[in-house]
Order: C-alpha cells, then sequence, then structure tokens
C-alpha cells in the first residue's frame, strides 16, 4: 500500500500549491522506501508530516483550525496512493465556512494507515499500568488527543511497555533495537512507587535508573523503539525530528535502522541532522526534500533531479580521492543557507584561512572543494535543484575557463546562482619539481593568488578584497554577531 505523493495548497505556511513524491520500497534496497524532509525552522517539514496523517487518521472530516489557514484560503490537501497495485485517492473539500473539512474519495483504503511519531515525544513517566490495554485503542486516542493538544503528553505509554516486558519474544524484540540505538541500556522493566507505576532500566553502570529523571534522549528512544518494532509492512512512519537530544553516534544508528527498514515499508521523516541523509540511499531511491522559506509565496519544497544525482555521484566514482565528496561535509549542501563553491581542498583551506584572517564576511564554503571545475557545476546544479544560494569559484586557468563558460549557459538565468574566477590560475602557486619528482624547485609554474606557504600576495589583495565582497553581498553574509550586552 504505498503512498505515491500528496498535494498541500494553503495549510499552514504552505500557500502556493506543493506536490512531494514519496520513494517507494523495492524490497530489496535499503533506504528505497524513506523519504526525508530537510529545510530552515519554520519551513514547513512537520506541516507535511501532520497532514498525512490527518489524511490517514480514519475520521471523515480533516480539521483546519483559524490558524492553519491561509487569510481567507481554505487549505486544499490530496493524497495519492496505492492498493494491490490500484491508484486511490483522497481529497479535502471545503463546506461554506466551516473549519471541518469533509474528505472525499477512497476512504475505507486509508483508515489509520500511518504510524507517526511527532518531535514532542515525552509521556507521564509516572502511571497506572492497564493490564490487556489494546495497542489499536491507544495508537487512536493518542492521535485524537494530540491533534486537539499538540503538547498532548500521555499516560498509556508505559501501559505499551508494560505488554512489552509481560512477552519475552516482544520484549526480546523490543531490547534488540533498544540497545543498537544506545548499547549503555542493558534492560528496562516497569517498577512501582507510591503507588504509581513508572519505567526503570538497568545501563552499563549496573545502576538502575527511572526514565523520567535522564535526559530526553532517552525517552525519545524508548518512542522510537516502539514505533519502529510496530510499523507493519502496510503502514507509512511518520518521523519528527528523530534526532532530538541524540547523541551523534545513536543519530548514525538509529538512521540506519530507519534505512534498514525501508527496504520494504515506507518511512518519511524530517530532520536537521546530516546523519539522517545518505548520498548511497539517495542514489539507491531515497528521495530527499528541501523545504524553504520562499518570499510572498511561503513554504516550497524541492527535490534534486536524477541528472543531478547521477553527476554528483560520478564525481566520487571516477576518482577515489573524491569518496569524501559522500561524507558529513558534504551532506551540509542539503542544509545550507548559501554558500561557495570552489574546485579543491586547497581552495577550500586557503579561502577559509583568508576569511578568517582578514574579513568579517560569514561566508561558508562547501565541504572540502567540488572535486575540479566540472565538480563545480554538479554542485551547483544541486544548489539550483534545492532553491540555495550559492557562488561558484573557478580558478583562472584553461580548465576553469571551459568550466565557467559551460557554467554561465547552465545558469544564465538563475538569480541564485552568482559565478566568479580567480585572478590567477590557481589558488597558490605551484611549483615545478626538481628532477627527483619529490621537492620542489623555486622556479613557478602557475601563479597563484597565495604563495606556496599560504601568504596572501600583497598586488592581488584589493582584488581579494573584492571579490569576497562580492560573495559576501549575494549571499547576504556580511552580518556581524551581535554584541554581548555591556561590552563596548
Amino acid at each position: 500500500m504505498p503512498l505515491l505523493s500528496i498535494t498541500i495548497a494553503n495549510y499552514r505556511g504552505i500557500g502556493d500549491q506543493q506536490v512531494l513524491e514519496f520513494a517507494r520500497p523495492d524490497s530489496k534496497t535499503a533506504g528505497s522506501g524513506l523519504t526525508v524532509l530537510v529545510g530552515p525552522n519554520n519551513s514547513g517539514k512537520s506541516t507535511v508530516l501532520r497532514a498525512i496523517s490527518g489524511m490517514f487518521s480514519g475520521d471523515k472530516e480533516f480539521v483546519a483550525d483559524s490558524e492553519d489557514r491561509r487569510g481567507d484560503s481554505f487549505p486544499h490537501i490530496s493524497v495519492d496512493f496505492e492498493v494491490r497495485e490500484e491508484k486511490k485517492k483522497i481529497e479535502t473539500t471545503v463546506i461554506g465556512k466551516s473549519a471541518y473539512l469533509q474528505k472525499t474519495g477512497d476512504l475505507a483504503d486509508a483508515d489509520n494507515w500511518c504510524r507517526y511519531v511527532p518531535a514532542r515525544r515525552p509521556w507521564r513517566d509516572r502511571f497506572n499500568r492497564h493490564i490487556g490495554y489494546q495497542r489499536e485503542n491507544y495508537e487512536r486516542d493518542v492521535e485524537r488527543n494530540r491533534r486537539s493538544d499538540e503538547f498532548y503528553v500521555d499516560l498509556q505509554f508505559g501501559a505499551m511497555l508494560h505488554e512489552i516486558e509481560r512477552d519475552e519474544q516482544s520484549k526480546a524484540h523490543y531490547l534488540s533495537v533498544l540497545r543498537y540505538i544506545e548499547p549503555s541500556i542493558i534492560d528496562f522493566w516497569v517498577d512501582r512507587t507510591h503507588g504509581q507505576d513508572f519505567l526503570a532500566f538497568e545501563s552499563v553502570s549496573g545502576f538502575a535508573h527511572r526514565a523520567g529523571i535522564v535526559g530526553e534522549g532517552v525517552q525519545n528512544i524508548f518512542r522510537l523503539c516502539d514505533a519502529l518494532i510496530h510499523q507493519k509492512e502496510s503502514e507509512v512512519l511518520l518521523v519528527d525530528e528523530p534526532e532530538l537530544s541524540l547523541h551523534p553516534q545513536s543519530q548514525r544508528r538509529l538512521y540506519k535502522l530507519l534505512a534498514q527498514r525501508a527496504v520494504d515499508r515506507q518511512i518519511v521523516a524530517s530532520t536537521h541532522s546530516v546523519h539522517f541523509v545518505d548520498w548511497a540511499h539517495i542514489r539507491s531511491g531515497t528521495k530527499v526534500y528541501r523545504a524553504n522559506l520562499a518570499q510572498g509565496i511561503g513554504n516550497t519544497f524541492s527535490s534534486l533531479s536524477q541528472k543531478t544525482i547521477s553527476n554528483i555521484t560520478a564525481i566520487a566514482d571516477a576518482d577515489i580521492r573524491n569518496k569524501r565528496a559522500f561524507d558529513v561535509l558534504a551532506k551540509e549542501i542539503f542544509f545550507s543557507r548559501g554558500c561557495v563553491l570552489v574546485e579543491g581542498y586547497e581552495d577550500a583551506h586557503l579561502l577559509q584561512k583568508y576569511l578568517a584572517d582578514e574579513s568579517k564576511a560569514s561566508i561558508e564554503i562547501f565541504g572540502y572543494g567540488s572535486g575540479g571545475a566540472d565538480g563545480i557545476i554538479a554542485w551547483l546544479s544541486a544548489s539550483h535543484d534545492l532553491h540555495i544560494p550559492a557562488v561558484g569559484l573557478f580558478d583562472g586557468d584553461s580548465k576553469g575557463d571551459t568550466a565557467l563558460a559551460k557554467a554561465r549557459k547552465l545558469f544564465k538565468d538563475t538569480k541564485t546562482i552568482m559565478l566568479l574566477q580567480l585572478p590567477t590560475p590557481d589558488i597558490r602557486d605551484k611549483h615545478k619539481l626538481a628532477p627527483d619528482c619529490k621537492t620542489e624547485t623555486e622556479e613557478i609554474e602557475k601563479e597563484g593568488v597565495f604563495t606556496k606557504h599560504w601568504v596572501l600576495k600583497e598586488k592581488y589583495r584589493k582584488e581579494m578584497k573584492a571579490l569576497v565582497g562580492e560573495m559576501a553581498t549575494f549571499l547576504r553574509a556580511n552580518e556581524d554577531v551581535p554584541p554581548v550586552a555591556g561590552r563596548p
């Protein structure tokens, strides 16, 4: 029962119609059923998850509070999905001026089809257990309470864990997932004090801890594990900011779990963490949408074209040294507010050093470089696809000239792309090698803006200042850090 797409207009921060198509699991490839939403705060990521959850809630109405509307315009949401390879559709219909929108279409096929884990995941850690409390009732009650109060904190989650603890097989499964994400947890159980139950767990320290008085990260893990082990293949799992309060190592482990489960089921996650984006999985079918807040429009969503994905992955495939194109720094492109793309790692390091030493501009330099002049074009295409401002800074040699000319044709009408070139063939002086091919002579083979000792040449100081000024203005990176109150 794959979720195909969702169309949203005039809902919360989303004004103009936005269409998102979802990754479909292929039953063999990790991450093939995973869709990831990234972007700044207040850019609409959670809105998409709430809309999906609301459409598949099992209710006949979709509630659009006055705060959810765009002025006098009521929301319109439609979802396309499949049931046994037959296409189905549900959508909202406005009835007068009522906040209660009618759902029309194939409602019988869309009843309680999602499992939603919101960003706020705490629970009242002292509770009264309910033996035999039905999970189906719990899921329905929690969802309805959350729709009426987004700050809702439930009392029943402990009862769900108590049911897991009472079943040996379920507990073993739950613990395997729990301990994979957080290896310091050894065991858990429901304990009791002052007439109330509470969740306790044992850590590698050998001591018992009450879950309600440890960090939120541990509480989040318990919530996430429950959702993971109970997701059916026919359900879509919606997870809002799974990384909250988790150590980076736990984030990476959790992402691996999500990607592995997305082999044969669909997962949609919103995130601010680079650890929940993986280029290998993107190549294999994972969809990543970048949310942006566009002036006069509202929230917009964009994703990489297949051509851009192929061009970027080719950078790493062509040269073993460019495998770093897939590491954490390269994944920052999805989260950037605007960056400068340079050819190689020396360009990146020298430009960063110059900015630190001689400029106040807070300019983001992408990764370790782009993997050459053609690499800049590939990453510019990614920035263009994701609607992220970017500057391409090419070397002043023949390869740079050729790539720059190509980039000017590709991006000639693109306002979010700026193309610049160094006044020299390379970022620093490259000297001829001695006959032993190991040491450098004093003869300069390619001139740079900097000497081989990374010192800026005085004759290029004015040009570098102007170049950086252009980039900073374009990327709006001229803002000074606000002063500390009371300091001169």
